[in-house]
C-alpha cells in the first residue's frame, strides 16, 4: 500500500469518527430540544388550569355570558397544549397525557353542567340547585388538582429526561475525543513504524553504496513510494562492470561519474537524514506527523505524483491542519465547563492593548490600527476574558482582511448594573437574519476557502461570558462591518 493510501485512509476514518459524534450531537440536542419543550408545555398547562380555576370563581361571581367565555377561551388554549405534547406510544408520558386529556374533557362537562344550572330558572331552585352546583364545582376543583398533579409529574419527568440527555451528550464527547484520540495514534504509529524502518534502512543503503560497494542491495520489499526508491538504487548497483580494457580507456571518464554519482548519494543521505530527522521529530503529535510527511512527499517526490496526487496530499494536509484546529477549540470549548474561575479586578483597557499587540506582532504585514475608547474596569477570570478579547479582535482582522486601513474600535459603558463592551470592526459584516447562527458549535457565515476558521470561536466566547453570568449578541451589515458586545455583571 503506498504512502499515499495510508494517508487517505487515516483521513477516512477520523472523518468518519468525526461524523459519528456529529450526528449523534445532533439527534441527542433534537431529543433535548423536545424533552425541554415539553418541561415548558407542562408548565403552561398548569398555569392554565390555575386560570380555569380563577375564571370559574369568577363565572359564579358574576354569572354573566361574559365569564364564560372567558373561561371557555382559556379551556381552548389549555387544549392546544395538550396538542402540542408528543409522546411515544406505551411510554410514560403517554400514560400522563392520556389522563391529562381525560380529566380535561371531564372540565368540560363539569363546567357545561353548572352553566346549565346556574341559567336554570324555577322554584326549590334556591336549594336543591345550589347544592347541585356546590357538587359541580368540587368536581371541578377535584379534577382540575388532578390535572395540576399529571403536568407536574410529567415536567419531572421532562426535567429528569433533561438531565439524562445532558450526562449522555456530556459521556459521549468524552469517549468519542478519546477513542478518536486513540485511533489516530494507533493507526499513525503503524504508518509511521512501516515508513521510518525502511527510511533508516535506505540511508545505510545509500552510506555503504556511497562509499563504493555497488553490490551491495537495499532489501526492502513495501509496494509504496520507499520501496520504489529502494528498487531504483538497487537497479542503479546492479550495473555490471565495463572490460577491463574498456575500464582503462574510460579510467577518467568513470572517474568523474564515478565522483558525480558520489556526489549524488551524498546529497541524497543528507537529504534522507533530513527526512528521517523530520519524521522523528514530527512523530511529537500524530497530527503534525500526517502534515509534515505530506509535505515531505509534495518536496522530494513531487516528479513521481500527477496533479491529482499532489491535489490530494495538499487536501490531506489541509485538513489535518484544520482538523487540528478543531481538536484543539473543541477541547477548549468543553473544558470551558469544568475550568474553575478565579474572579479578580480587571483593567480591561490594558488586557485589550496587550491581547492586540501579540494578534499585530503575529501579522507584520497587515496595516492593524485600534482605537480604545472607555472601558470600564471588569470582574472576572482575566485568562477567560483574555481568551473572548483574542477571539472577538482577532476575528475582527480576519475579517477585515480585505480592506486596505483595518480600524478596530474597542469600548465599553456602565449601564443597569453592568459593564456592556463591544468591539468593532470595518470589515465584511454579515446579515442580521443569519445573527443567530454566529454563536453556535460549527456554525459559519463564510466559505472555509474565504475565510479559515473551525467555527469554534463565537461558541467559546458565548460559554464564557454565559459562565460569568453576562449575555453577548451582534450586530452587522454586509460590507459595512461588525460589532459584537458583551456584558459583564459588577462585583
Amino acid at each position: 500500500m503506498t504512502i499515499k493510501a495510508k494517508f487517505q485512509i487515516t483521513t477516512i476514518i477520523v472523518a468518519g469518527l468525526v461524523s459519528v459524534v456529529g450526528v449523534f450531537i445532533f439527534f441527542t440536542n433534537q431529543r433535548l430540544s423536545e424533552a425541554i419543550e415539553t418541561e415548558s408545555t407542562a408548565d403552561k398547562i398548569v398555569k392554565g388550569v390555575f386560570e380555569l380555576n380563577i375564571l370559574t370563581n369568577d363565572y359564579l361571581l358574576f354569572r354573566n355570558q361574559r365569564s364564560s367565555d372567558q373561561w371557555w377561551s382559556r379551556y381552548d388554549s389549555t387544549a392546544r397544549l395538550l396538542i402540542e405534547v408528543k409522546a411515544s406510544e406505551g411510554s410514560k408520558e403517554q400514560e400522563i397525557m392520556d389522563s391529562l386529556r381525560k380529566d380535561h374533557k371531564s372540565i368540560a362537562t363539569t363546567f357545561s353542567q353548572l352553566v346549565t344550572v346556574v341559567g336554570r330558572e324555577g322554584p326549590g331552585k334556591d336549594v336543591a340547585f345550589q347544592e347541585l352546583e356546590e357538587t359541580l364545582v368540587s368536581q371541578l376543583l377535584v379534577t382540575s388538582q388532578a390535572m395540576v398533579s399529571s403536568a407536574s409529574i410529567l415536567a419531572e419527568e421532562s426535567v429528569q429526561e433533561v438531565t439524562g440527555y445532558q450526562q449522555q451528550l456530556r459521556s459521549f464527547t468524552v469517549t468519542a475525543i478519546f477513542i478518536l484520540a486513540l485511533v489516530m495514534v494507533v493507526n499513525l504509529l503503524s504508518t509511521m513504524n512501516s515508513i521510518l524502518k525502511p527510511i533508516i534502512k535506505l540511508q545505510q543503503g545509500t552510506e555503504i553504496i556511497g562509499k563504493g560497494n555497488l553490490k551491495h542491495r537495499v532489501e526492502i520489499k513495501s509496494k509504496d513510494e520507499i520501496g520504489e526508491l529502494a528498487a531504483a538504487f538497487n537497479q542503479m548497483t546492479e550495473r555490471r562492470q565495463q572490460t577491463e580494457k574498456a575500464l582503462q580507456k574510460a579510467h577518467d571518464e568513470l572517474e568523474i561519474r564515478v565522483a558525480e554519482r558520489t556526489a549524488e548519494l551524498e546529497a541524497a543521505n543528507k537529504e534522507l537524514e533530513a527526512f528521517s530527522y523530520s519524521v522523528s521529530h514530527d512523530l511529537r503529535t500524530p497530527l503534525r506527523a500526517i502534515d509534515g510527511f505530506s509535505q515531505v512527499l509534495l518536496e522530494d517526490h513531487g516528479d513521481r505524483l500527477d496533479k491529482e496526487g499532489e491535489r490530494v496530499l495538499n487536501v490531506v494536509r489541509d485538513n489535518t491542519v484544520r482538523m487540528g484546529e478543531l481538536i484543539d477549540d473543541l477541547l477548549t470549548f468543553s473544558r470551558l465547563g469544568r475550568k474553575g474561575m478565579e474572579k479578580k479586578d480587571i483593567n480591561m483597557e490594558k488586557l485589550a492593548k496587550d491581547v492586540f499587540e501579540k494578534l499585530k506582532d503575529a501579522a507584520p504585514e497587515r496595516k492593524l490600527k485600534m482605537k480604545i475608547n472607555t472601558l470600564p474596569p471588569a470582574w472576572g477570570d482575566e485568562s477567560l476574558i483574555r481568551e473572548v478579547l483574542a477571539n472577538l479582535l482577532s476575528n475582527a482582522i480576519k475579517f477585515s482582511k480585505n480592506e486596505k486601513s483595518v480600524v478596530i474600535e474597542v469600548g465599553g459603558k456602565l449601564e443597569n448594573n453592568e459593564n456592556i463592551y463591544y468591539v468593532k470592526d470595518n470589515g465584511v459584516g454579515f446579515d442580521m437574519k443569519y445573527r443567530d447562527k454566529l454563536f453556535g458549535v460549527f456554525q459559519r457565515l463564510h466559505s472555509q476557502e474565504e475565510f479559515k476558521g473551525t467555527g469554534v470561536g463565537l461558541a467559546i466566547v458565548q460559554r464564557i461570558i454565559h459562565r460569568h453570568g453576562g449575555r453577548v449578541w451582534a450586530e452587522g451589515k454586509i460590507n459595512k462591518g461588525a460589532t459584537f458586545y458583551f456584558t459583564l455583571p459588577l462585583r
